[in-house]
């Protein structure tokens, strides 16, 4: 119910009011049931008097007694306390010994408060969390309650008595046991937090509470000790402490002002940069407010916004300009906001301020820039307009906004209100749109004409390239778009191609008889050629010239020999009609080609026909002149599939059918000269050759010059003629190149290079690449993608594991088919090099236009590098350019340690030459691949050879 039923008072006097007051919240404490509310308890001489709410001057004490809202539950009704005098006598003494005198406790003397006091405070001492000991004077214990003696692991009788030393362990006990004997001899409180040992070795920090019981002369007797285990305070408090030394060292690290005010708006903690920015000693500013620390002209702001930030749940943000020591202002960002305790009450604000003057600069300097390439796009005669991903348009030129008002007649704001909605169907803006869509559909640059009638009838082209712009993630940020008024250039266009179609007819055209000239010639045949070697067909070349025309020219005149030859061409176009193609090659000399022939007979017949009509006399202005022709005639493919070799062989047919009297026909045959007869031989035996499956690859090792390990092979046709053995490919490749065989032949090359390659690669772990030479003949003559292409899915070989190499003679062609093909071949990823550079032509500028991606290093640079210095600076320069251009770098021709090892210095990947390897069949290669140990064995196969 609350009413007093004891306390420890003697006479009238409270028992030490603080002690009491301790005494109750510990006993108290362990009543989850109790809750304090404030008292004051007075000595008076009626006793105490207890007043709720009273202050404590005096002598009063102020207690706090927590009494629970919650009801304490309810004994059952009719239950009675059973209680035990004697316990209870026995638990009063103990509860009351600190302050009884002797007599009461050996039981001569019984205080009323024994006979008031009954059995509950007894359990309620013991079942009290803290731990409670009383000292006599003399520091040894006269009693303990029951969490003290659980923490002792001791019973209670065997520790009265004993010192402090006796039941705590080290220097601590001598403390504690110094503390003990001052409060007994002064009376003062004490308090002592300290680790505490027992001797069983429980240790734990404990803040102790010491007050003295004093008698009736007010002399202290004994020493109360109550304890509370505060081991999880302590660990709380030093992981604040870290906590409060992490977030010091964190403001200390700020780059930014940093600083703190009380409610006063007093400064109580400012980091190092504020300091150093105010220009004071680190502390300096504590203490002080903003009267005394900001300049006049921004103090009110600082006081207006410092009373905001305290009125506001929300932080305060605005920017101040601070001149700087050298008079270039400074921009500082500045954020205020309120600190608030755990009521929500204020308790400060919290300020930081960022130095924002280097942004400020850079956008002072983006809007400069702006301005800047706003009027330089302005001053551009192109259209230039922006969209955004969804069509809106973004940015515009003036060039863009004429455009619409002088070529169309609508202002701009229709245009994009147009490219807005698409209401207007006009071919302008439905073209606008479709190519703004196109670039943002596929993501790439979109080129298209647009033609269209202007406002004033005339025909306008214009060229629109628009480009979307993309994230990081790939989708469209924008698309810009670049309009050009090109009709004028279409103009010029079209009159160019008037005049290069004149000039090609004059470029192809003999200006005396109006036939096809000598370009036009070889430009014919090739295609012709090309078509029979499709169709299976002939080609019949019949050369022809007017024997003894020379003579014609010293007698009549060269006005006159002029005039003859219009007169010759005149029958050689009546004669030979549509039966063949007609070319004057010059002088007198003139080139008949007859298409799908059948048979040789065909030529035959023609070249007689053309004798006889030329044989008839001609009227030359007043004089008749007679003259006659000797034919000379070459079958394609039969004598030969090359343009150049069929033209020279019916040469040599003309020059037989003169020496054999002339007017008169002659066929090209082998026995006209050795070198035919040797060239037919050859040709005959290559083509044989290829029947009977007589050309082979062998390969040779490509060494890396920095680990010396095989990283690729180079395919070599060989020729295994059944009777004569291996014949040299320096006898063989120029017949097979000149007769268009080499076509064939590399096709069996390079299928045997693919096959090769899938095979190495089974024993490599890198991409085993085999180069394979290409002849101009191949790529030159078309076809060659199918074959590659064919060849590459037959076999299942991997692009990355080819290479072609081709001569720089080939790049100098410049015609638009090889760039075609070689563009073609380098989208599949397949590496092309120039084989032998620097022995041919100067194609440096191609490397930059075409898709070369390595160089070979002739072998002619390369072995002389040890005697000739000329050749290091050489071969330096080419693998320093090749470097540069991003370049693969292989050197031919290595035969020393000492070349691999400058080649390497120089830069050079790879080797290739007898040092390491010569040329081998596919099994001998693919022996040395399982048995190479990089180093080791180049080093060994040095030392051998």
């Amino acid at each position: 119910s609350g009413k007093l039923r004891f306390i420890n008072a003697k006479q009238n006097k409270v028992f030490r009011p603080l002690a009491l007051r301790e005494l109750c919240e510990s006993v108290f404490s362990a009543q989850p049931s109790i809750r304090f509310e404030r008292f004051s308890i007075a000595a008076t001489s009626r006793g105490p008097d207890v007043t709720k709410n009273s202050g404590s001057n005096g002598d009063s004490c102020t207690s706090h007694i927590r009494r629970s809202r919650q009801t304490p539950p309810k004994r059952p009704s009719g239950a009675k306390t059973q209680r035990n005098p004697a316990k209870l006598r026995t638990a009063q003494k103990r509860l009351c010994a600190h302050s009884l005198p002797e007599a009461e406790l050996n039981g001569t003397a019984q205080p009323a408060c024994f006979e008031a006091a009954t059995n509950p405070y007894q359990r309620v001492f013991d079942a009290s969390p803290s731990k409670i000991a009383i000292f006599d004077k003399d520091a040894k214990v006269e009693l303990i309650n029951h969490t003290l003696a659980l923490f002792l692991g001791a019973d209670r009788e065997t520790i009265r008595g004993k010192s402090v030393s006796e039941i705590f362990r080290g220097e601590q006990a001598h403390l504690l046991e110094t503390a003990i004997q001052n409060v007994a001899v002064t009376g003062e409180r004490a308090v002592v937090e300290m680790p505490i040992e027992t001797l069983s070795g429980t240790s734990s920090v404990h803040i102790l509470k010491l007050a003295a019981d004093v008698s009736e002369a007010g002399a202290p007797t004994r020493v109360i000790v109550y304890g509370q285990d505060i081991g999880d305070v302590v660990e709380l408090r030093a992981v604040a402490a870290e906590s409060q030394d992490q977030l010091h060292a964190a403001i200390a690290t700020l780059p930014d002002l940093f600083w703190i005010k009380d409610i006063n708006g007093r400064y109580v903690h400012c980091n190092d940069v504020f300091d150093k920015f105010n220009k004071v000693r680190p502390g300096a500013m504590l203490g002080k407010t903003a009267y005394e620390t900001c300049r006049p002209i921004d103090l009110q702001k600082h006081l207006d916004t410092d009373r905001k930030a305290l009125e506001s749940n929300t932080p305060v943000t605005f920017e101040v300009t601070i001149p700087s020591d050298d008079g270039k202002p400074r921009y500082f960002t500045v954020q205020k906001m309120a600190i608030r305790s755990e009521k929500g009450e204020v308790t400060g604000i919290l300020g930081i301020a960022r130095d924002v003057s280097e942004a400020r600069r850079l956008e002072q300097e983006i809007r400069q820039r702006e301005k800047h390439y706003r009027q330089l796009l302005d001053n551009i005669p192109d259209c230039i307009v922006q969209h955004g991903a969804d069509g809106k348009t973004l940015f515009f030129n003036k060039a863009m906004v004429e455009t619409m008002q002088n070529d169309l007649g609508y202002r701009f704001e229709d245009f994009l209100a147009q490219m807005a909605d698409g209401s207007d169907r006009h071919t302008v803006f439905d073209a606008a749109r479709q190519i703004v869509t196109d670039a943002i559909t596929t993501r790439k640059l979109i080129i298209r004409e647009l033609e269209f009638q202007s406002r004033s009838g005339e025909i306008k082209t214009h060229e629109l390239r628009y480009a979307p712009e993309l994230a990081e993630d790939g989708t469209v940020v924008s698309v810009s778009g670049i309009g050009r008024d090109i009709t004028e250039k279409k103009k010029a266009e079209q009159a160019l191609r008037i005049k290069e179609t004149e000039l090609e007819r004059l470029a192809f055209t003999d200006n005396l008889t109006g036939l096809a000239n000598r370009v036009k010639f070889r430009e014919t045949l090739r295609t012709y050629l090309d078509r029979a070697s499709t169709s299976g067909g002939q080609v019949a070349v019949l050369t022809l010239d007017i024997d003894r025309f020379k003579n014609v020219n010293d007698t009549l005149g060269h006005i006159v020999g002029d005039e003859l030859l219009i007169e010759f061409a005149d029958r050689l176009k009546q004669e030979i009609g549509n039966r063949g193609w007609l070319g004057r090659l010059g002088g007198d000399e003139f080139v008949v080609i007859m298409p799908d022939i059948g048979c040789r007979d065909r030529a035959v017949e023609l070249s007689h026909d053309i004798i006889r009509a030329i044989s008839k006399p001609m009227q030359i202005g007043n004089n008749s002149v007679n003259v006659s022709t000797s034919v000379g005639i070459s079958i394609g493919p039969d004598d030969s599939t090359c343009d150049q070799t069929l033209f020279r062989f019916s040469d040599i047919a003309l020059y037989h059918a003169k020496a054999s009297g002339r007017n008169r026909a002659c066929c090209y045959s082998q026995t006209m000269s050795e070198d035919t007869e040797n060239h037919f031989k050859l040709e005959a035996m290559i083509r044989d050759g290829l029947q009977n499956n007589e050309f082979e690859a062998h390969f040779q090792a490509k060494i890396d010059l920095a680990t010396r390990r095989i990283t690729g092979a180079e395919a070599l046709c060989r020729w295994r003629h059944p009777e004569r053995g291996f014949i040299p490919p320096s006898e063989f490749i120029p017949v097979a190149e000149e007769t268009g065989q080499i076509v064939e032949i590399g096709k069996i090359i390079l299928r045997q290079a693919c096959e090769f390659a899938i095979t190495c690669n089974s024993y490599s772990e890198r991409p085993f690449a085999v180069a394979v030479n290409v002849s101009p003949r191949q790529i030159m003559y078309g076809g060659f993608l199918a074959v590659l292409g064919n060849c590459l899915e037959e076999t299942g070989c991997k692009a990355e594991w080819l290479e072609l190499e081709i001569t720089e003679g080939l790049l100098l062609a410049d015609s638009d088919l090889i760039q075609r093909t070689l563009e073609t071949i380098a989208d599949l990823g397949i590496l092309i090099s120039i084989d032998d550079f620097g022995t041919g032509y100067s194609a440096l500028s191609y490397l930059r236009n075409l898709p070369i991606g390595g160089l070979k290093v002739d072998q002619s640079f390369v072995r002389d590098m040890n005697t000739d210095e000329k050749q290091n600076v050489l071969v330096r320069s080419v693998l320093e350019m090749a470097q540069g251009l991003k370049l693969r770098t292989v050197a031919e021709g290595v035969e020393c340690e000492d070349i691999a090892r400058k080649l390497a210095e120089m830069g050079c990947e790879t080797g290739q030459g007898y040092l390491w390897h010569r040329p081998s069949s596919r099994a001998d290669f693919l022996q040395l691949l399982r048995t190479w140990r990089g180093v080791d064995e180049v080093q060994k196969t040095a030392s051998t050879a």
